[in-house]
């Protein structure tokens, strides 16, 4: 019999058992386990049809298992299932739903509730109470490793175990070198198996998970917790940015003698994370909570201080600060932060925080001061494989350059955009290159490859539901049209700004600028002179801090 995949190993066991039931038994009896060893996990599976196959009435069936086996079909049936459930959910990451798919039920609600009633718990309590009381004992039998070694009266026996033991648990892909006994690497390796366990589980449960997570004694749990807080950041939206965050925080807890000093760093640094987490969903006075509850857990006394994690929350909170356009404050605590930054090794943070400078000088009305922390940024990025950001920058110093008549600068920094948009995931990044290639194209006088890449663009960002840069293609090419005398269409084109600018009705550029349009589309006075007003409304908005996102500012 061919098992599929996922049960194999775990249904090998219960069909060599339903064999061995068969020796030495009635012929019938052997018939019947025969085809049962074939068809135990069919969903079409029925005591009828089973008892038809076997060409055994049912009643007789019944009386052959209830002698020789001492159960009904159907109660044996179902042990057999149920030892395979156990076996699935003790050893794989696999849903509750795809065990009780893979042995044989249609209804996971019915597979619940039977295997509740053999176990006297459910699948996901059971598969947690086996990991809980597996821990214990490969704790046990990690510290018992730990003192042989010490003592050196380490077996042979006892070093294969624990080879083949963290080679199956942490999936490691060839034998572990001899340090995976260090434990600052085998905590690291205990936090990736834990994070498997939270994957794809409710809020609630994950804090359960790590309520009962594995003792750490080093940050190792809080570090990866926080490292996916800001890559979900990107992949599942802000919420599940901020309860990853609150997780990282959460396994403090759990571990506050074993860190001892480090503690309050970690909590700083934690809190700031989390604070950055609720501004992106848009939740400032939480995010504003969790910065002050940062500066008091750093302002702690007789703590051991850790200038990185001061970088991190005078950083982050100047992006709040950005954001709620305090844009003096956001520039002096980000000032704050990049002298911090310059004495870490974390070229990452200091760039972004060059960047972020650069945009808070542009919305402070100094674009021009933002040249040499962009500059300064690619600098330290170069080399490095982080293709967003390095778009970020690059993109940010060619639109710059553009803006100040740069034109061979900027065609030279988008060259080198083009070609690293291929390795970005992020689609507004990859339109911000069209869009400079357009705009580029336009001021070499190639027309028709401007219109169209300005048209790509346009049409790529209404597609991923980023209005506010549409606006602004879409008066780019209104200009095109008017300036090589294509009146058609251009009343259409500026009329697709007036949702963005009646959305930023509370900033003065995008007043005028609605104002402009609206005259311009009822007294039918279209001219390139009035379109290039509009734009440069529409170019001193694009610097505010709320443009791009998805929600706008209030009044």
């Amino acid at each position: 019999m061919v098992v599929p995949g996922p049960i194999e190993m775990a249904a090998a066991g219960v069909l060599k058992r339903i064999r061995q039931d068969g020796e030495g038994r009635a012929k019938e009896l052997q018939k019947a386990l025969t085809h049962l060893e074939q068809s135990l996990f069919d969903k079409d599976l029925t005591v009828g049809g089973f008892s038809e196959a076997c060409n055994v009435r049912e009643s007789a069936l019944h009386r052959l298992f209830r002698t020789e086996l001492d159960h009904s079909p159907w109660s044996y049936i179902r042990n057999r299932r149920m030892e395979v459930a156990m076996h699935l959910l003790r050893v794989s990451d696999m849903e509750v739903w795809q065990v009780s798919d893979a042995v044989g039920y249609r209804s996971v609600t019915s597979f619940c509730k039977l295997f509740k009633k053999w176990v006297g718990l459910g699948p996901t309590d059971y598969r947690e109470q086996q990991q809980y009381e597996r821990i214990k004992e490969d704790r046990g039998r990690s510290r018992e490793f730990r003192e042989k070694l010490s003592r050196g009266e380490l077996s042979a026996e006892d070093a294969q175990w624990t080879v083949g033991h963290l080679t199956m648990l942490y999936s490691l892909e060839q034998p572990p070198p001899p340090q995976v006994c260090d434990h600052m690497f085998d905590e690291e390796l205990r936090a990736e198996v834990l994070w498997r366990k939270l994957q794809n589980r409710p809020f609630e449960d994950q804090k359960n998970i790590v309520r009962f997570q594995f003792g750490f004694r080093t940050s190792a749990l809080f570090h990866l917790l926080l490292e996916k807080s800001r890559e979900e950041r990107g992949a599942c939206g802000a919420k599940r940015s901020v309860e990853y965050a609150e997780l990282a925080l959460y396994s403090l807890e759990g571990s506050a003698d074993a860190l001892g000093s480090d503690l309050t760093n970690l909590r700083t640094r934690g809190l700031a994370w989390l604070g950055n987490a609720r501004r992106l969903n848009f939740d400032f006075h939480a995010a504003e909570v969790a910065f002050n509850d940062a500066e008091a857990v750093w302002r702690i006394p007789r703590a051991t201080k850790d200038s990185g994690a001061l970088a991190d929350l005078l950083a982050l909170k100047a992006m709040l600060r950005y954001f709620q356009r305090c844009f003096e404050e956001a520039l002096d605590l980000n000032n704050r932060a990049l002298v911090l930054l310059r004495k870490q090794i974390e070229p990452e943070l200091l760039a972004q925080a060059l960047i972020a400078r650069s945009a808070m000088k542009g919305s402070a009305g100094q674009p021009q001061d933002g040249f040499n922390d962009l500059e300064e940024a690619l600098q330290i990025l170069e080399g490095r494989d982080l293709p967003e950001l390095q778009l970020v920058g690059l993109t940010n110093l060619a639109f710059l350059h553009a803006f100040s008549g740069s034109i061979e600068k900027s065609e030279e920094l988008v060259i080198r955009a083009k070609a690293l948009s291929t390795r970005c995931p992020v689609l507004k990044l990859v339109f911000h290159v069209q869009w400079l290639e357009g705009l580029l194209a336009r001021s070499r006088g190639d027309l028709a490859s401007a219109e169209l890449l300005l048209s790509h663009a346009q049409n790529g960002y209404f597609s991923i539901g980023e209005i506010d840069y549409e606006a602004i293609v879409s008066l780019d090419l209104a200009i095109l049209c008017a300036e090589v005398g294509k009146t058609n269409g251009i009343a259409q084109l500026l009329a697709k700004s007036v949702p963005t600018l009646e959305a930023f009705k509370a900033r003065r550029e995008a007043i005028e600028a609605l104002q402009l349009i609206q005259d311009t589309l009822s007294q039918n006075t279209i001219s390139l002179q009035r379109i290039k007003e509009v734009r440069v409304h529409l170019e001193i908005l694009r610097r505010d801090p709320w443009f791009g996102s998805e929600r706008k500012p209030l009044g």
